[in-house]
């Protein structure tokens, strides 16, 4: 990066079949600076994914879709690029919290989430953040 150059902004792939949660979560992380491509369902992030992998820094995926199972997202997005960081929002059992996490998400975010909850577990797993703890 250029001095004086700023930052490039994290994009986010935002599943949520919610359209209020998707609006809502677009505005709010938009503000915080990130690039947000929203999906209301499953193959709408598979197609968005497939088609800019390697432009998206995560996704963040609702367990409950009305196409396909947040899981079957997380493996069909892992299957496209393994180093794919994911985060799952749900408000579902445990159980689905354990079964996401080892289909390969980083992290859960319970619902109902507030916005800054979200921004903060997005920080937790941004590329900077892990290289600094790396190198301390």
């Amino acid at each position: 990066m250029q001095p004086g150059a700023e930052p490039e902004k994290a994009t986010v792939l935002f599943v949520e079949d919610d359209c209020a949660m998707l609006s809502l979560g677009r505005i709010a992380l938009e503000a915080a600076g990130y690039d947000v491509l929203p999906a209301a369902n499953g193959q709408e992030a598979v197609r968005h994914y497939t088609t800019s992998h390697a432009d998206i820094d995560f996704a963040v995926v609702d367990l409950v879709l009305p196409d396909m199972h947040g899981i079957e997202v997380i493996r069909k997005l892992i299957a496209i690029d393994h180093r794919v960081r994911i985060l799952v929002a749900t408000g579902l059992n445990r159980e689905e919290a354990r079964e996401a996490l080892k289909a390969g998400a980083l992290d859960v975010i319970p619902k109902p989430y507030s916005i800054s909850n979200l921004r903060d577990r997005l920080q937790r797993f941004s590329p900077a953040t892990i290289a600094a703890g790396a190198e301390a």
